[in-house]
Order: structure tokens, then C-alpha cells, then sequence
């Protein structure tokens, strides 16, 4: 049975070594090229005919450039099927990253073998695949207040604004106590301590930007 040449890039060698020992095992792929960098990666694929490649990249990089450098990839070998290894991915991002032409995007919460599940169900059914923590990740995503309530929610987006409680408590015209009372079970529900980690928070989850499309 032919088997479909895969290369896969990861910065750790011990990782490689395991990933390429679960392909290779199967009677399906046999990794051809191991790399350590995007580079290499393209110099690999722009040498030799690969049907699948497999990338590690860390969430918070998953910017412009990494799209480009897929781009750049899938320019080179058209039909090639890319699977991103990755740690956490927002919505709108899955949805970028689909347009771009990545095939499968698997959670590094996912055990090793979700890989090989990805590129076996690819080839079944030639769908955009999302592994079961992605898609966990996304659904959560989606729950736009957090588990807070309306009111929480609100007051939230309003301290995360600049506004202070009194300022927020003359605005909703409350008293300065209902709205300390909020932010409390806000924070709590959160798992939040001080306003810079709410900050970093909001900041992680695009908190600015739904206030700026409001």
C-alpha cells in the first residue's frame, strides 16, 4: 500500500523523534522530513513532493507572519495538507487560518495520536478538521460574557474602559455598593485578584475590541 510522504516541524528533537516514530508506525504516512524551523520546513517541501506537514506553532504567534509562511507553504505544494499543532486558538482565528488553507488545526491538549486521527479523517473526507479540545476551546469562545451575568458583564467591560466604580455607579445610577458588589462576583467568577490581572484578561480576550465595535 502506498504510503503519503509527511514532514513535520517542531523546535524540540525528542518531539520529532516521537511524532515521526507514531506516523511511521502507521500504514498510512511515513515522515520524510524532520525540521526544526519554518525554513527548513520550506526548503524540505520545495525538494521533495509532500502530501502532508505538520507545524508546530505557539498560539500567541499566530499572527500575519505565520499566515504568510503558510501561504508561502501551500504556494509551494498546492495540494498539501497542513496541520497545525498548537496550544489555544480563538474563533475568528480558526476562521482566518481555514481561508489561509490550513487542513486541520489539533489542540496540544489532545494526546499525540489526535495527529494522526486528523490526517487519517482528511483523507477520508478532505474537511477542515478541529479536534475535540479546539473545538471545546471554541464553543467556550463563544460564551461572550465568561459565565457572568449581564449586569457583571457590564460593569466589567466599564471598569476594563477606564471608568471607576463611583463614575460607573453615577452613570448606571446605582448606588457605589451595588456596583462594588458586582465587580466582586465578577472577578470571583473570573478567578481574578487585582485589576491588572483583569486587564491582562481582557486584553487575552478581545475585551477591547468589542468595545470599540459598540
Amino acid at each position: 500500500m502506498q504510503t503519503m510522504p509527511i514532514a513535520i516541524m517542531h523546535p524540540y528533537p525528542l518531539v520529532l523523534g516521537a511524532l515521526s516514530s507514531l506516523f511511521n508506525a502507521s500504514d498510512k504516512f511515513r515522515v520524510v522530513h524532520i525540521c526544526l524551523d519554518y525554513e527548513q520546513l520550506i526548503s524540505a517541501v520545495g525538494i521533495s513532493h509532500v502530501d502532508f506537514a505538520i507545524l508546530d506553532i505557539d498560539a500567541y504567534v499566530l499572527d500575519e507572519h505565520v499566515q504568510n509562511m503558510i501561504r508561502r507553504l501551500i504556494f509551494i505544494r498546492p495540494r498539501i495538507k497542513v496541520v497545525l499543532y498548537t496550544d489555544k486558538v480563538m474563533g475568528d482565528v480558526i476562521n482566518v487560518l481555514k481561508q489561509v488553507g490550513v487542513a486541520a488545526i489539533v489542540s496540544k491538549k489532545d494526546m499525540p495520536e489526535e495527529l494522526l486521527c486528523a490526517c487519517e479523517q482528511i483523507l477520508l473526507t478532505n474537511e477542515f478538521y478541529l479536534s475535540a479540545n479546539i473545538k471545546e476551546a471554541e464553543s467556550a469562545a463563544g460564551d461572550v460574557t465568561f459565565g457572568l451575568s449581564n449586569k457583571e458583564f457590564e460593569i466589567i467591560k466599564l471598569v476594563v474602559s477606564g471608568y471607576t466604580l463611583a463614575e460607573i455607579a453615577e452613570l448606571k445610577n446605582r448606588s457605589l455598593s451595588t456596583i462594588s458588589t458586582h465587580k466582586y462576583n465578577a472577578m470571583r467568577k473570573l478567578g481574578l485578584n487585582s485589576n491588572t490581572e483583569l486587564l491582562k484578561f481582557a486584553y487575552e480576550n478581545n475585551f477591547f475590541q468589542s468595545i470599540i465595535s459598540e
